[in-house]
């Protein structure tokens, strides 16, 4: 898993798999019901890139970071 993602999924709530002998890898541990932390996760992403294209886009970036969160219902 990309390690900026599995950050953002920790920090969202999800819970990762461990040190456990039947590992399978960086994955999320799917058993338990995650609709507050999927939202979350999903807002995360959508900042961290409307922070991507402020700091990469040129003269209308505000403008585009703006209807980005518009556009995904993030305030």
């Amino acid at each position: 898993m990309n390690e900026r993602i599995k950050k953002l999924a920790e920090k969202a709530g999800f819970i990762l798999w461990g040190e456990e002998i039947w590992n399978p890898g960086d994955a999320i541990d799917w058993s338990s019901g995650y609709d507050a932390e999927l939202t979350k996760f999903v807002e995360l992403i959508v900042r961290e890139g409307a922070l991507w294209v402020n700091d990469n886009v040129g003269l209308l970036e505000e403008e585009v970071k703006a209807d980005l969160l518009k556009h995904f219902g993030i305030k």
